[in-house]
């Protein structure tokens, strides 16, 4: 068993498609990656606010990563490296996100004020 302190406590998780790794949806605004074969964890991409959840999913023969943030804004990204993501698109929805969910093509995400958007990520 392996066990680490992502230093923030940690609100969402999602598996790595194409490494052996985590990604964790942190309080501190960061998105963390724990490389599991070295044990380490390093900040790979951020919010302005507390990051709620994190989703992982392929489109195309490319690892795409979408995280919901209290700053009411959903973010795509992909990898630039093993080590850090590139943002490569951005939705603001005026709400908090309270909670996401996916299985490719779909996603959900829930707000403040009882809304739950659904997306098709196609």
């Amino acid at each position: 068993m392996l066990q680490n302190n992502a230093g923030s406590p940690i609100l969402g998780l999602c598996w790595c498609l194409d490494q052996p790794a985590l990604l964790i949806a942190c309080v501190d605004k960061n998105i963390k990656k724990w490389d599991l074969p070295s044990n380490q964890i390093i900040p790979v991409g951020s919010h302005t606010e507390p990051v709620k959840d994190i989703y992982c999913f392929y489109q195309n023969n490319t690892s795409i990563v979408v995280s919901g943030g209290w700053d009411s804004r959903v973010k795509f990204w992909t990898w630039a490296s093993p080590q850090q993501l590139k943002q490569v698109g951005e939705s603001y929805l005026g709400k908090p996100i309270h909670y996401m969910s996916g299985e490719f093509p779909l996603l959900v995400t829930a707000h403040s004020e009882l809304s739950i958007n659904y997306w098709d990520l196609r």
